[in-house]
């Protein structure tokens, strides 16, 4: 018999060894419940081996366990008492939330509990665990099933980010490789893997690196009379292969293998200047529009300070700053008469009220008609 069952507190008339009620949540029968649930999760996760197993995979903790170790060296270490148990039991890998759904569980066991027609408590306890640990089983699998969900979006985002950067490096490598003759004739080259250009001694044990040849010349004008040799040197030997860097890049424009931000990205106006006045980024916009235009973009001006200045790539559904990056604040959405459209106020689930909906011709919708397809685009949206 269970201490505690005999409480008159928890008797029915003519039941008087069976316990009911709130006892549910009393410790003895709390004692009781983790006497019969199991010890170790569904599936087993062995000392040794952890990066094999599903949650190893997944790079995250099983519930239940504190992970001991690193890479193929970890252990797992079953954490005591009934939250430990409970944890493995349900799949839920947060304490927190563990506590909180153990409580709702064994209220419900409670109350299977109370309606039990045997006269024997433990009878009544037993017959009362196999519904609610079936109930947990299947909780169990909602958990694992959500955990793989995140860590997948996760991975998503995390490949997303280096398809970027992988993106950023081959364009710095296609732009720079093209003066690799000329930059060794200086003790410069380009890097493999990044497409920088290397050049000088090591500082703290790392080359200087410069974007393009714009970036490296501007550096050997700021050393004056010692850059003044290698800078000669460069521009020599770029003249002597034939053109000048702004020549070069003009293939880019005329090249449909690279993309409108691949170009944007290597663009440098085929000038040593940086941008770093309105005046001077006004010019490379004035610059750039013929090259957006040829390449399919669409150049819009919020303002005229050309600050917020925005290249809309329907190609490619992105729009760009005029360096290159992209500005997720746009997204771009298809009517169901074909209409492409680029558009602010998207915040992952519905277009936001007050929204600004761009055309391929550059021009906004007016308040009214986009008010109207935000409110068709929303209805196909909640449908997905």
């Amino acid at each position: 018999m269970i201490k505690g069952g005999n409480r008159r507190m928890f008797r029915k008339p003519g039941r008087a060894r069976q316990a009911i009620g709130i006892l549910a949540s009393s410790k003895e029968l709390m004692d009781a419940a983790q006497a019969e649930m199991p010890m170790q999760p569904v599936q087993s996760f062995a000392n040794g081996g952890f990066a094999d197993t599903a949650y190893g995979l997944l790079g995250l903790n099983p519930p239940g366990f504190n992970l001991i170790g690193e890479g193929d060296d970890a252990t797992l270490q079953p954490i005591s008492g009934f939250g430990g148990a409970y944890q493995r039991l349900s799949g839920i890998r947060d304490p927190a939330r563990a506590r909180q759904q153990s409580g709702m569980d064994l209220l419900e066991l409670g109350a299977r509990i109370a309606a039990g027609q045997s006269a024997s408590t433990t009878e009544n306890i037993a017959n009362a665990l196999i519904p609610t640990i079936d109930a947990i089983g299947k909780r169990r699998e909602k958990e694992l099933a959500t955990d793989l969900a995140v860590a997948q979006l996760k991975d998503k985002k995390e490949q997303e980010a280096q398809d970027r950067l992988d993106k950023l490096y081959a364009a710095q490598r296609q732009v720079n490789l093209k003066f690799s003759k000329e930059l060794s004739q200086i003790g410069a080259a380009v890097d493999g893997t990044t497409g920088l250009i290397t050049y000088g001694a090591p500082i703290d044990g790392k080359l200087p690196v410069f974007k393009d040849i714009q970036d490296l010349q501007a550096h050997l004008r700021s050393l004056g009379k010692e850059g003044e040799s290698d800078l000669r040197e460069l521009v020599d030997s770029i003249q002597r292969a034939g053109g000048t860097v702004g020549e070069r890049l003009f293939d880019d424009l005329t090249n449909p293998d690279i993309d409108l931000q691949n170009y944007l990205q290597k663009f440098d106006l085929g000038t040593d200047e940086k941008v770093e006045s309105p005046r001077e980024l006004k010019f490379r916009l004035l610059r750039l529009e013929g090259a957006i235009q040829g390449k399919g973009g669409v150049l819009i001006r919020p303002t005229e300070t050309a600050s917020d200045a925005r290249i809309l790539d329907f190609n490619a559904g992105k729009a760009l700053t005029p360096f290159g990056a992209q500005d997720y604040a746009y997204n771009k959405f298809i009517t169901p008469d074909g209409m492409e459209l680029m558009a602010t106020g998207f915040d992952g689930k519905q277009i936001l009220p007050g929204a600004i909906f761009y055309t391929r011709s550059g021009g906004a919708l007016p308040p009214e008609s986009a008010e109207e397809v935000r409110i068709v685009l929303n209805k196909l949206l909640a449908q997905r």
